[in-house]
């Protein structure tokens, strides 16, 4: 209940301090994210600044008609235009468009649909290169599924995605309480069990996030080419790369 609190107290501050944005929801993933390693005061102050400050800058992304988010799709379009070209056309001849399945990745920095541990891996990234990362970890998570998606239809991309990021490592427990002996040893063989193969599934998730890094590390564009996206969005967009972001 006190974390409950933190979070709404500074949910509450920021839609108070920004009223351009208000309360978004995708605000309460990055600001509990916070919450576990900061108090409720320190978490207010970065989100003051993940929102306001370069190379952050996300107040765009949650203004009332997100006009970051549409920049975003722009930028992204062209960098999977750029580095992956096959899979970007049929993306599109299959209708679908960004706004479809990466929301969620830039509205909340990687926050939800993946694993905790993933997310904490970009954030620190994310708070030495700004938006970068946003388009890197976005282009790693295509290059690593290409095979896959290139041969997939519309529904099937979804799902490709979704298997792709999903957490292995929760473990749960048996809820069957032992009286006995053998009902003892029968319940810490199947934690022991268990805790094998969850060991078994971290080792697994831990070599997805290093590869997922390693290959968004392998996209070396430099700020500037983003700069001139932005000012190519805002002046003259590019219309085979502008219908497709809404």
């Amino acid at each position: 209940m006190y974390g409950q609190k933190d979070l709404f107290s500074v949910l509450k501050c920021l839609s108070i301090v920004e009223p351009e944005i208000g309360y978004v929801q995708g605000m309460g993933y990055m600001v509990a994210i916070l919450l576990m390693y900061v108090d409720k005061t320190d978490a207010f102050s970065i989100m003051l600044k993940v929102v306001n400050n370069k190379p952050y800058s996300m107040k765009e992304f949650y203004k009332q008609s997100m006009p970051g988010l549409k920049n975003a799709y722009y930028k992204y379009l062209t960098l999977m235009k750029k580095y992956l070209p096959k899979l970007h056309q049929h993306l599109l001849d299959e209708m679908v468009t960004p706004n479809l399945y990466t929301i969620p990745w830039f509205m909340t920095i990687f926050a939800t649909n993946m694993p905790l541990e993933l997310t904490l891996r970009i954030w620190d990234i994310f708070f030495i290169e700004g938006q970068k990362i946003l388009f890197r970890i976005a282009l790693a998570i295509m290059k690593i599924n290409e095979k896959e998606l290139l041969k997939a239809d519309f529904e099937k991309v979804f799902d490709i995605l979704k298997e792709y990021l999903q957490s292995s490592s929760q473990l749960q427990f048996p809820g069957k309480k032992p009286i006995n002996d053998e009902e003892n040893s029968i319940v810490i063989e199947e934690i022991n069990n268990k805790l094998g193969a969850n060991d078994t599934r971290k080792q697994s998730l831990e070599q997805k996030i290093d590869r997922i890094l390693e290959v968004a590390n392998n996209f070396k564009f430099k700020n500037k080419l983003l700069d001139d996206l932005d000012t190519e969005y805002l002046n003259n967009p590019k219309e085979e790369i502008m219908q497709h972001c809404y």
